[in-house]
């Protein structure tokens, strides 16, 4: 049997959960069933991971995140030219702009299925009632052309645009994550810090980003300072909002207390240098942060948000508090280094819900499967 060639294809090259999602599927594909290849935007630390693991990486220069008309033009008709080139069986499309690039380029080129995973909806965030109506239009005509749409939790999954009328193309199939090298405690405190840190240390992971609410976290962390002269909170991850993140830890006064370290390559082997991890999102997919917490046995304390509560749902797997709420994530941070046997508990019984229900094993067979429809 011939083999089928996918072409997975992503906006952005940096290293978040699409593109970590992107690479534990590329990377598994079976040679002798599939040919691989993956299209993305810039050379970032998902490019030069997947080369490691030789699978091929085409970059398209013109492939930006944010709108730019003639650049995007050119993008599509790169797209075109690319597809009659590489002839694939399957395009599996990754995030919305080259969602939509990719479906159009694909339908008129005439791709023979063509996948699209959702992993959030830009029409959550934070925007002006006129540009979230022209988001979910472009989802919807997204979803209008894939033969299969992939939602990473049942919460995207309800969310899709006009999901009465494709709810036969959309499924759910969670993300999944594998065990991690870890660094232990000590180490990771003095990478982070050099000479150690008095404690208790609050962290948390992700691109510095208006949507991960950060700046609520660090209004938790000044209303704790009282009852934790000595707490910390550290935050993994770069990204356009650091530069207000930083004016608000000068204007509290925090600049002893908070440190944005700034993108730290495999930050997830740090985890265990954290009291308590932090999800401060306003909005959330899933949260691959929250798997990789729970399999590092570091107790969670989560926004109530998207795909979030579908991996805490079950009694003491951790706290989920109200989006954009200081202080119920101080309350929720207050409890898990207070009440220690709660937070171990909760820990381990994350750990368990992880392992056994969002392992990366089960993404990809699920994923795979889809392919071979």
């Amino acid at each position: 049997m011939p083999k089928k060639k996918i072409l997975y294809l992503i906006t952005k090259s940096n290293w978040g959960g699409a593109q970590r999602y992107v690479y534990n599927l590329a990377t598994a594909l079976p040679k002798e069933s599939f040919e691989t290849a993956v299209v993305l935007g810039g050379n970032g630390a998902l490019a030069q991971r997947l080369e490691e693991e030789n699978v091929r990486v085409i970059a398209l220069p013109s492939l930006e995140r944010d709108i730019h008309f003639f650049k995007d033009i050119q993008a599509f008709f790169e797209l075109m030219r690319l597809f009659r080139k590489e002839s694939p069986d399957i395009i599996h499309l990754n995030s919305s702009k080259i969602g939509g690039l990719g479906a159009l380029a694909g339908k008129i080129t005439g791709v023979k299925k063509i996948l699209f995973t959702v992993h959030g909806f830009a029409f959550n965030e934070e925007r002006t009632m006129p540009s979230k109506a022209l988001i979910w239009l472009l989802y919807a005509f997204i979803v209008f052309l894939c033969d299969i749409v992939c939602a990473v939790s049942n919460n995207v999954r309800e969310s899709t645009p006009l999901l009465s009328f494709f709810k036969n193309k959309i499924i759910t199939t969670y993300n999944g994550i594998q065990k991690e090298t870890l660094l232990e405690r000590f180490v990771a405190l003095e990478l982070l810090f050099g000479n150690g840190i008095p404690g208790p240390v609050v962290g948390s992971l992700g691109e510095l980003h208006p949507s991960k609410g950060f700046k609520y976290l660090i209004g938790a962390v000044e209303k704790l300072k009282r009852a934790f002269p000595s707490i910390r909170l550290v935050i993994l991850g770069e990204g356009e909002e650091r530069k207000n993140l930083e004016r608000i830890i000068k204007e509290k006064k925090l600049e002893d207390t908070v440190f944005l370290k700034g993108f730290v390559d495999h930050g997830a082997r740090y985890l265990k240098a954290f009291d308590v991890f932090v999800l401060s999102s306003t909005t959330e997919a899933l949260g691959y942060v929250v798997l990789e917490a729970g399999l590092a046995l570091v107790p969670v304390v989560a926004t109530n948000v998207g795909g979030v509560p579908e991996i805490l749902s079950q009694k003491n797997t951790g706290i989920l508090v109200p989006a954009r709420n200081e202080v119920a994530l101080a309350d929720g941070i207050k409890k898990m280094i207070n009440e220690k046997e709660y937070a171990y508990l909760s820990s381990q019984n994350l750990r368990k819900r992880v392992t056994e229900q969002f392992s990366v094993d089960r993404m990809r067979a699920e994923t795979y499967a889809l392919y071979r429809r």
